[in-house]
Order: C-alpha cells, then structure tokens, then sequence
C-alpha cells in the first residue's frame, strides 16, 4: 500500500465525522504515546535480539531514539510501520465479548532520568487521526452485531447517535475491544519487512 494514499484514506474518512469520538484528546494522544513507544521499541528488541555481533549490540535505548530521529530514512520507514499497522488490523480481531480489559500498559523502555524516551514521528493532528481511525475500525466492527439485533433500519447514523448517547452497557464493549486491540497490535512484521530495504542506507556507524 501506498503511504500517501494511505495517509490521504485515513484523513478523509476521518473529516467526515460520522464516528464517534469515545475519548478525549489527552487519553487519545496518551494511547498514541504507547503505540508509537511499542512501535520503535519492536524494531529496537528485535534487531537487538537478531544483530548481537554487528551494529545493534551496543546500542542504548537513548542512542537508539537518537539513531531514529537522525535518520530520515528510518523514520519515513517508522511511519510506514505504526500505520501500516493499525490500518492491517483486521475486523476479525475486535473481541467484544471482553469483561475486562488494560488499564495500564506496560512500558519498560525509560531513559537514564526515568523518563519515557520516544521519537515523535507526526504533528499533534495526525497523531490523534490514526487513533481515531483504529477506533472508526473498531466501531465499523462492531455496528453489525447491533444492526442484526435493531433490524434493517437501524442505520449508521442511528448508530453513531447511539454510541455518543447511550448506556455504558452498550458503549463499554466498543470500548473494551478498542483497548484490548492496542495491546494486540502486532509491528514486528512490518518491521521484517520494511527494514532490511533501508538497512544498508541507515547503518553507517
């Protein structure tokens, strides 16, 4: 898939409106925050599992963060791969049959303050639009299951105004499937497949 087009997708889907925003800007720019960190720190495990005798082995988290904000061409590929992403996640893989879901996600990469050291690959705007999109997702998958209980007339929009004015017990299981679908996501693939094109353009020690 196209970056730009991808991009453009997710933009024009999103400026519509006819989804719900369940979150506010702080916990959708903070879950934003996890994903990027889960995102860079997959890259980091794996080439630091997979590279122990070459140019990885030393590396710090620091040096890594510092190596990704340096490199151009490293973190077009890092944009490419937190998008890419969240917008392979399949429908399939919403669970809204969850009782419970995450309330802490776990971090484990601090720098030498303590503090959550991480590359920031979009403007404000465009972070926030790729967590609204995996949301738009979630709740594509679930409107089906409440369309087939309400009847053929139960449309989107009567669904939307549903969501932004219902019970918790009819919004808590989008909200439990969205949650649960953060910790799922998977960058590791796209990672193994993105890296190695740029590999010999980013590795100059």
């Amino acid at each position: 898939m196209n970056w730009d087009q991808n991009e453009n997708m997710v933009e024009q889907i999103l400026r519509t409106g006819m989804y719900a925003k369940l979150y506010d800007e702080e916990r959708t720019y903070g879950y934003l925050t996890y994903l990027t960190y889960r995102m860079e720190d997959a890259l980091f495990t794996w080439k630091k599992e997979s590279d122990a005798d070459g140019f990885w082995a030393d590396l710090t988290w620091e040096e890594y963060i510092a190596f990704l904000q340096r490199e151009k061409t490293l973190l077009l590929a890092a944009q490419r791969v937190l998008l890419n992403t969240v917008m392979a996640f399949p429908a399939s893989a919403f669970d809204f049959t969850l009782t419970e879901a995450e309330v802490d996600f776990p971090v484990m990469r601090y720098d030498s303050t303590g503090m959550l050291h991480m590359a920031k690959l979009y403007s404000f705007e465009n972070c926030i639009s790729i967590v609204e999109f995996l949301m738009f997702r979630a709740e594509r998958a679930y409107y089906p299951l409440w369309k087939e209980q309400r009847g053929p007339h139960y449309t989107w929009e009567l669904y939307i105004v549903e969501l932004l004015h219902s019970r918790r017990e009819f919004v808590d299981p989008l909200s439990r499937a969205f949650r649960n679908a953060l910790v799922q996501l998977n960058f590791l693939p796209a990672w193994q497949m993105i890296y190695p094109t740029i590999q010999e353009d980013t590795e100059i020690e």
